[in-house]
């Protein structure tokens, strides 16, 4: 459904400099994941699978001559498969589709390859048969699972039997024992524990139900064996110490039962609820993550992946556990696209590291290059929206925390709009100590809470900066306080005092362009909005309480609520630009390049609303400055103030109606005539600009004016700078649902004056487009495409 990000240097007369890179670029990594696709299709057999072993004799009861690869049977497919459908392969793919078919039929028995083929229906299209799969698969999982004795709530590696209704078919031991028995024979291990979680947590996913006790003995095995220091080991053994994949593995778990073992007290808004288990588990990560990400373990850096997309946190201490990931698993990729692991100790090695299949490669080039490819393709997907921490200042008595009241809103959210289209996605908690640029990982800034905002001055400026960079605010008030409401709108106040809070009409491109239209609800969400008059700034959910709906997940009892964010994250990125992690459209200045010419600027300040896209003219000039060498520089200047004799280009726009007096139109006729260059586009697309714009330029030029009529031809003096192509211009789609949807040349009309073009105007929205975000609703460029026309006006009207 989604396409890819319109790479940064297409058809511009610049290439755009984003963030400085500091390791792995999205490009990098899509390279990486492909060569390691590639690796594991070569490595699949004649049947579509990837197993060796032979299928295991089924003699109902204990085989001890049965090896450890034939136990094990299924699994290496499994994850193959999962890594395969996890970074975009088609499950309809001929190359994919018989290992699906062999997962799907096969009698798996043991808890890796049951749980890893559990994440493989989550990518499938549900069919009967799927059905009876996830369903089977979960009664097995179910079944394996200890339910007395110390090992309540742990596994070992083998479960059920064909019938999957009976004790584990195999054991590694000569001891009977059973899912009802436990007690201390049971030959438990947190490995095998953990992935009978993952497995089952992904069937409830597909639809399957799971007995409501399952979830409370998981989550009090784990509690019980956490250690003291915050972290897991593999088992009770005196040679295992704590180690990293399993408190991994620890905190990830305790992240899924949480979610349905949390209290039902969503009702009310009494602050957030921390879990002091994961609590202690992160803090021992953070004191971890350095030399965990500079490891050649993948089954670890998986767990590392997990927990990061569970917890939604972008730093383990000061650590961006995925950046330096993905540095680290990059610079060890094998020529032909695999990853070995190098683990030493860690127990867990030991199901992927001994057995050699029989072209001789090892079982650990499969599952570690599979585990590599889903760190890379999970922890590198988009970021849906952004949560903010942050401290409330005069919070209700016994309230502590309170931007925190559902703290699996978002988690649950992005899940579920996932599924929708078809794309994994993340979220993400932040907080206003870094740079508003670090923000824009997702193009939504979400703000929850029941207690009144009152941000400090320099938090309202990074706010501000987030939003003319492109970001979008999104708040909800929790239990629908309308404290939390006001002070929001208060808020908006204070960021943009020129414009107003209201409620989205319903001919709202929200309600009516995206995946869920709004006449579908029977019940329609109030949402407000604050709008520069080309996008929305901030939207407010003030009374529905979605925090709630999406905290109890209630998909189908408040369907409305997911989708009317879903519908509002649609409109931040245009329907389709989803951007992955890292990559962005965001330029800094470079403070190292140094400039050799300078471009002077005139904004002209002409009716209510001249500057409705600030951030994008700043944006403009860190590309020019980075790539060009060219200081830009703005001022203000009213026409008919006699402040144009001061520059060469000025630059007009707005997204309403306006008029020249007598001493604008003069002083714009004498800056023409004197050599300037004007640059006018409507904002946003505005009509009623546009008019205006058109009667004031007849007005002033009335010998000229007709040339407006139409757009520059191709072959016009501008689109020959060096470097630009006016073949490759795309339009956004609200844009081309008004022209023709194949519109693939400029529309920019012009005014000549002897031989040069003086007069530069275009219906279609500029202003927005320098910022850099895709957002729907827009006439106009895309922004690539509309800085690239900037950038060649601006230099064509100084000569250069």
């Amino acid at each position: 459904m989604f396409d890819r990000p319109v790479r940064l240097g297409v058809a511009l007369l610049i290439t755009l400099a984003a963030l400085p890179a500091l390791g792995a670029t999205p490009e990098q990594i899509q390279d990486a994941v492909k060569k390691a696709q590639d690796f594991l299709y070569s490595k699949q057999g004649n049947d579509g699978t990837w197993e060796q072993a032979p299928r295991p004799a089924l003699n109902g009861g204990t085989n001890p001559q049965i090896n450890y690869r034939q136990r094990q049977w299924g699994g290496i497919t499994a994850i193959c498969a999962y890594a395969l459908l996890a970074s975009g392969e088609s499950p309809q793919s001929p190359k994919l589709k018989p290992a699906i078919d062999f997962l799907q039929k096969a009698n798996l028995q043991s808890t890796y390859s049951l749980a890893v083929s559990a994440q493989v229906w989550l990518f499938v299209p549900e069919t009967p048969q799927i059905r009876e799969t996830v369903y089977r698969t979960s009664r097995m999982l179910d079944l394996g699972m200890s339910r007395a004795g110390e090992t309540s709530g742990l596994y070992t590696y083998y479960t059920g039997t064909k019938e999957g209704n009976a004790a584990p078919m195999w054991t590694n031991s000569t001891a009977s024992y059973g899912p009802q028995k436990g007690g201390a024979q049971f030959p438990w291990d947190l490995s095998n524990s953990q992935y009978g979680i993952l497995g089952m947590w992904a069937l409830a996913e597909a639809g399957a139900e799971v007995p409501a006790d399952y979830w409370k003995r998981a989550q009090e095995a784990w509690e019980k064996l956490q250690e003291g220091d915050g972290g897991w080991r593999y088992d009770h053994a005196p040679r295992h110490h704590v180690n990293p994949a399993m408190t991994a593995a620890g905190i990830a778990t305790l992240f899924i039962t949480q979610d349905f073992t949390l209290p039902d007290k969503w009702s009310i808004c009494t602050g957030s609820a921390p879990n002091p288990s994961i609590e202690r588990g992160l803090a021992w990560m953070d004191g971890h993550i350095d030399k965990i990400v500079n490891t050649p373990d993948y089954y670890t850096l998986y767990g590392i992946e997990r927990i990061g997309v569970a917890s939604g946190h972008k730093y383990f201490g000061t650590t961006d556990w995925f950046q330096k990931g993905a540095d680290f698993i990059l610079s060890h990729q094998g020529k032909d696209g695999s990853w070995k692991s190098g683990a030493g100790d860690n127990p867990t090695n030991n199901n992927r590291a001994e057995y050699k299949l029989n072209d001789g490669t090892r079982f650990s080039l499969l599952s570690d290059t599979s585990f590599a490819i889903l760190f890379l393709s999970r922890g590198g997907a988009p970021v849906m929206m952004n949560k903010l921490q942050y401290e409330s200042p005069k919070p209700e008595k016994g309230v502590v925390g309170a931007w925190n009241e559902r703290p699996r809103d978002a988690a649950n959210l992005a899940r579920w709009s996932g599924r929708q289209i078809e794309h994994d996605l993340n979220w993400q908690v932040v907080n206003l100590k870094v740079p508003a640029e670090e923000l824009h990982d997702a193009p939504i800034l979400y703000i929850s809470g029941s207690q009144p905002l009152d941000f400090p001055a320099d938090d309202l400026e990074k706010l501000r900066a987030y939003v003319e960079q492109g970001g979008i605010i999104l708040g909800n008030a929790d239990c629908g306080k309308e404290a939390f409401a006001k002070s929001f709108v208060e808020l908006g106040k204070k960021l943009f005092p020129k414009y107003s809070f209201r409620q989205l009409p319903q001919q709202h491109v929200i309600f009516n362009r995206e995946q869920y239209p709004g006449s579908s609800w029977r019940t329609r969400p109030i949402v407000q909005g604050l709008s520069n008059g080309v996008r929305e700034l901030m939207l407010l959910l003030p009374d529905a309480d979605a925090g709630r709906a999406w905290q109890t997940r209630s998909e189908q009892t408040k369907e409305p609520l997911y989708q009317v964010a879903a519908d509002i994250f649609l409109y931040s990125v245009d329907k389709k630009h989803l951007q992955d992690k890292g990559d962005t459209y965001i330029v800094t200045r470079d403070a190292e390049a140094k400039a050799t010419r300078k471009i002077k600027v005139a904004r002209l300040m002409v009716g209510d609303n001249p500057d409705p896209e600030p951030g994008g003219w700043r944006r403009l000039a860190a590309v020019l400055h980075n790539k060009s060498h060219i200081d830009l520089t703005t001022f203000p200047a009213k026409p008919g103030d006699g402040l144009l004799a001061a520059t060469k280009i000025a630059h007009l726009t707005g997204t309403g109606a306006f008029t020249f007096n007598d001493a604008a139109r003069l002083e714009i006729r004498s800056f023409i005539q004197s050599g300037g260059t004007l640059i006018v586009d409507a904002a946003g697309g505005s009509s009623e600009f546009a008019a205006s714009a058109e009667n004031e330029l007849h007005q002033v030029f009335p010998d000229q004016g007709k040339q407006l009529d139409n757009p520059l031809p191709t072959s016009a003096a501008v689109y020959k700078t060096p470097g630009f192509s006016a073949d490759a211009i795309a339009y956004r789609s609200f844009a081309r649902d008004i022209l023709l949807r194949n519109a693939r040349q400029p529309r920019v009309r012009g005014i000549t004056f002897g031989k040069r073009i003086q007069v530069f105007y275009s219906r279609e929205d500029l202003s927005a487009g320098l910022v850099g975000q895709a957002v729907d609703g827009i006439y106009g460029y895309e922004p690539q495409p509309a800085t690239g026309l900037m950038t060649a006006m601006l230099l064509y009207a100084t000569g250069k």
